[in-house]
């Protein structure tokens, strides 16, 4: 298993090609990783680690990827989470999941894997995963695209930064408002067909919406919805949280937007520089934006939001 994951490792750094019996290897291994974890909400304690890296889509931007591995995350003292779609759209999106399945192999502790929603086999069946597994292994092309979605039905929805408060998800919150731990999913759910999972991951926050109608149906298409303010602040309320950090859509001129000012009364920790209750933060250059990340310093309460083209901190 070693000798097979170290080959993949080659591959990338060089740009060799992959055999399909190493990718197999590889998936397998982070199957069994995520089988022993088996958690859809995973609870994450802040003051275990220096920093919390929060990642975006990345659709394939395996150059954004690889700069977040080599410049910015300390497996000693940092937590990275991705917040899903790590596939679709992007030219090089099977070097990306493999890269990124690979890191989790290496770092299972650092690293945290989120379901987005083109971790979903109707939806990578249409925007490009597929082709591009045709494209590298032509004969075992289906057996190669199953292998990877019942991989991905494994990646848990959620993740609860503790202290802060934080809710860490690929969408937004769900139209049945509800506690946290009363949300209910299927393990291995392909599609996803929950409808609490599925509208973790399609759901999309506005401003728009006023506080009489704080959920409204989103033109993504049936199921989806927009939330407001007001449903925001009912969730963060019944929950004991302060924060959501989403992904989902890229933010119009850059990569990152913060959105809905308004207290909360909690106990948990306030973090400086989180100028609203919500961020989106996308990591996919192939947008027209600028690809970034959020940092999360537990050493000093704070979270800043890194551009990875300029390097340059909002």
């Amino acid at each position: 298993m070693n000798e097979a994951i170290s080959r993949i490792d080659e591959s990338l750094k060089k740009g060799g090609k992959i055999s399909f019996s190493d990718v197999m290897t590889l998936i397998d291994r982070v199957e069994d990783l995520l089988l022993v974890e088996r958690e859809h909400i995973v609870t994450v304690k802040p003051d275990s680690y220096e920093r919390i890296i929060i990642v975006g889509d990345t659709h394939g931007d395996f150059e954004s990827t690889k700069k977040i591995f080599e410049q910015y995350f300390d497996p000693k003292n940092d937590l990275l989470i991705f917040l899903g779609d790590y596939i679709d759209r992007g030219k090089y999106q099977v070097e990306n999941i493999l890269f990124i399945f690979l890191k989790k192999t290496q770092f299972p502790k650092n690293v945290l894997l989120l379901r987005g929603n083109h971790e979903s086999i109707l939806v990578n069946l249409r925007y490009g995963f597929f082709e591009a597994i045709q494209d590298r292994w032509p004969t075992v092309d289906f057996e190669a695209f199953v292998r990877f979605n019942e991989v991905f039905s494994l990646l848990p929805y959620i993740s609860i930064i503790e202290d802060y408060g934080i809710f860490c998800v690929h969408g937004g919150i769900p139209s049945n408002i509800c506690k946290v731990e009363n949300m209910s999913f299927k393990f291995k759910d392909l599609i996803p067909s929950y409808k609490m999972a599925f509208e973790l991951l399609w759901n999309d926050p506005r401003v728009s919406l006023s506080d009489d109608m704080p959920f409204f149906p989103s033109p993504r298409g049936e199921g989806i919805f927009l939330f407001g303010r007001k449903a925001l602040e009912e969730f963060l309320e019944l929950n004991n949280l302060n924060y959501v950090i989403r992904a989902h859509e890229p933010p119009a001129e850059k990569g990152f937007e913060f959105k809905f000012d308004f207290e909360v009364n909690t106990e948990n920790r306030n973090l400086k520089g989180m100028e609203g209750r919500l961020l989106t933060v996308f990591t996919c250059r192939y947008y027209e934006i600028s690809p970034t990340i959020a940092i999360v310093d537990t050493t000093e309460d704070s979270i800043k939001v890194v551009d990875l083209n300029a390097e340059d901190s909002s």
